[in-house]
């Protein structure tokens, strides 16, 4: 083997060795990643299994470019709906926490009708001329003006959620 043989080989070695570096730290990254989507703490490799054979990754390599680009977008619409969704249901918590803010007032109508009487209607004789008949109407109003800043403190915990979502 000559000295240039062997400094080529020790660069193809080199490049390796950064390839090899370059991969534990994107592994790193991503067990990173999941850990703070999952909330779980030490996730290691181990947990992972990875099924993928040399023949599948061959396969796809082989696969048109548009092609894959497609498979990549339906395997990820389920994702983006998903977060589309829980985004709409934080936003539609924020607004009923914000409305509650301002101490809007609760109305209530309630009306009753009623009849009484100390002899049976239709059975008994007479039992129209000794009867009583009743009408209510209440009309009632509910406000939560000091409720102790519940309403404020919903609404900062339903916007920190709407901004966790978005980061």
């Amino acid at each position: 083997m000559t000295l240039l043989e062997y400094k080529e080989k020790q660069g193809e070695l080199l490049s390796i060795d950064s390839a090899l570096i370059e991969t534990k730290f994107e592994k790193e990254k991503v067990l990173t990643s999941l850990e703070k989507l999952s909330g779980m703490e030490d996730l290691s490799q181990s947990l992972i299994n990875d099924t993928t054979k040399l023949g599948d990754i061959i396969s796809y390599a082989e696969q048109p470019l548009h092609e894959l680009i497609n498979m990549g977008q339906m395997s990820i619409m389920p994702i983006i709906s998903g977060l589309e969704n829980a985004e709409d249901a934080s936003n539609a918590l924020y607004d009923v926490a914000k409305g509650n803010l301002y101490g809007k007032p609760d109305f209530a109508l309630q009306i009753s009708l009623g009849y009484s009487g100390p002899r049976l209607p239709f059975i008994e004789t007479d039992w129209y001329g000794q009867d009583d008949y009743t009408f209510n109407v209440s009309i009632g109003m509910k406000s939560t003006l000091f409720d102790g800043k519940k309403a404020i403190t919903e609404a900062k915990k339903a916007l920190s959620e709407i901004l966790i979502q978005k980061s």
